[in-house]
């Protein structure tokens, strides 16, 4: 019996001391986005990637996940130093010196199982995917920057969230800093 007790013990501070990270903070310099010095206002579109053939319940997590996205992209812009307005349609964008149209658009969403990760058998069935694409918008109908990228987390689609929108907000901001 002790010796099922102290394999136990071995067993667990393993698990948690050997599966910890961490990162160093001296390398890895990581900068945070300043926008342009000149007022640069940002409409952000998100398309939710909702199609027909989806049934009620994926389309109410695409929804969410949505919702959230869109919310957490302005808050991300403003935080970065733009002026972010979140509109509904295309339409409601007009251009014109300092004004960019983001569209994002939902390509793919995966939700997991939350039960599933408790079990450490099924390691990956409780991963959350989310796949995005981006296009900033000039004066022009064509995007002058635009990229397909995806990410996923077992802890929560909100982490894939607001990891792309990070993403997204870092790669406007690199490229309307080279206009300028």
């Amino acid at each position: 019996m002790k010796k099922y007790f102290l394999i136990g013990l071995l067993l667990s501070v393993m698990l948690v001391f050997g599966c910890k990270t961490t990162q160093s903070t001296s390398s890895k310099s990581v900068s945070k986005p300043v926008a342009p010095k000149n007022s640069v206002s940002v409409y952000v579109l998100v398309d939710r990637g909702i199609k027909a053939n989806m049934n009620a319940f994926i389309k109410s997590q695409y929804n969410s996940v949505g919702l959230w996205m869109e919310n957490n992209l302005v808050e991300t812009l403003e935080k970065t130093g733009y002026k972010p307005y979140l509109i509904q349609n295309r339409k409601a964008y007009k251009h014109g010196p300092g004004k960019y149209l983001l569209k994002v658009i939902i390509t793919n969403f995966g939700g997991g199982t939350p039960g599933v990760r408790i079990g450490w058998r099924y390691r990956g069935g409780g991963v959350e995917t989310l796949d995005t694409r981006y296009e900033l918008f000039g004066k022009s109908s064509k995007p002058f920057l635009a990229k397909t990228h995806g990410t996923s987390s077992s802890r929560g689609w909100r982490r894939c969230a607001k990891k792309l929108n990070e993403d997204t907000v870092l790669a406007v901001t690199e490229r309307l800093n080279k206009i300028k």
